[in-house]
């Protein structure tokens, strides 16, 4: 007697590629005025403020998921992914105090001229997976974990795991609820634990 058992298997895929690129000004102006509008001098003597920033944020996102029936009352659902977020910031800003007429609106033509800029940039990697077993969809067990790693910690930062363990139980489903008091007063109960670190 020869027996062959073939689970079915259910493959997945989904890969995603993102850009969000912003650009935003902003400007401000104080005209020059012979008296007191503003309660300060050197507002009063006119102010122009000028900010432009660009910022580039890239995500590329991958998950994989492989559902697999180990029998007719057990499934196994195994996941896997990865996320590559980089993102650059560029901002200038200046200040031109003083100016000689409030038609020329800009900061070079102002007697006093202040500027700076700040850049930015950071990137953050992650991979993850995880198995999740489930016995006749009424008792699920879960068990992931994922890698991280973040620019912001600087060149020699060290990937770090977040473990995470679960488990739910759907009482519900249970013939005692369905045909008793309880199936009256809740449809539906999932009981849930888990513990995990981020």
């Amino acid at each position: 007697v020869s027996v062959s058992w073939a689970p079915l298997q259910r493959l997945t895929n989904k890969f995603t590629v993102g850009a969000d690129v912003t650009r935003t000004q902003a400007w401000q102006f104080y005209p020059k005025n012979d008296g007191a509008w503003y309660g300060s001098d050197v507002l009063n003597s006119g102010q122009v403020q000028q900010a432009r920033e660009s910022s580039d944020r890239w995500t590329i996102d991958y998950l994989g998921n492989l559902t697999v029936d180990v029998s007719e009352d057990l499934r196994a659902d195994l996941s896997w992914g990865l996320q590559t977020i980089a993102t650059k910031t560029d901002e200038v800003s200046s200040t031109g105090q003083g100016l000689v007429a409030n038609p020329a609106r800009s900061v070079g033509a102002a007697a006093t001229q202040i500027g700076s800029q700040r850049i930015s940039e950071n990137r953050s990697n992650g991979v993850f997976g995880q198995v999740q077993t489930s016995w006749k969809d009424k008792l699920f067990v879960q068990v992931a974990g994922r890698l991280d790693r973040n620019s912001a910690f600087g060149l020699e930062s060290q990937y770090f795991l977040s473990p995470k363990v679960g488990v739910s139980y759907v009482s519900s489903e249970e013939g005692f609820w369905q045909d008793g008091f309880l199936g009256n007063l809740a449809r539906t109960l999932r009981v849930r634990a888990a513990y995990g670190t981020t």
